[in-house]
Formats: structure tokens, C-alpha cells, sequence
């Protein structure tokens, strides 16, 4: 993904979108334009497109703007 303004400490609740799913970071600063890879255990069958929305990102900025052009699955 990429993000279009800073966004303080990341968490991808991948399990909101299946059970037991999980990811390889924690929380995670991004500044904008910047890239980061979220790999998923677990996570056969999940829709890429499905990791923007408001139930899977959650940072203590609470906008979270994807770059839309860069996060073509």
C-alpha cells in the first residue's frame, strides 16, 4: 500500500476480513508516498482491494488516505 499523508502507528486488523488471518508487522509510521508491504498469514481467498477500508486500517491519525493510483492489486 501506499499512503497519500503521515499516518502514525498502522495496525491492519487483517482478522476483520477472516479468522485467524494475521500480519507480519505491528504498528507501523508511514510517511506520505511512502510504500509498505503487508504480508498475510492465513489469508488465501481475501480480496486485496478489501485491505482499504475503515474496518482493517486503524492508526492514531484516523485518516488513513490510500494513494489509489499506487494500490492496483
Amino acid at each position: 500500500m501506499v499512503v497519500a499523508n503521515l499516518v502514525r502507528d498502522l495496525c491492519v486488523l487483517a482478522d476483520k476480513l477472516k479468522p485467524n488471518t494475521s500480519t507480519d508487522r505491528g504498528l507501523t509510521t508511514l510517511l506520505p508516498g511512502e510504500k509498505h508491504l503487508v504480508h498475510l498469514t492465513k489469508g488465501e481467498g481475501i480480496d486485496p482491494t478489501l485491505l482499504g477500508g475503515d474496518r482493517v486500517l486503524h492508526s492514531t491519525s484516523q485518516q488513513i488516505h490510500l494513494d489509489e493510483g499506487h494500490n492496483q492489486p
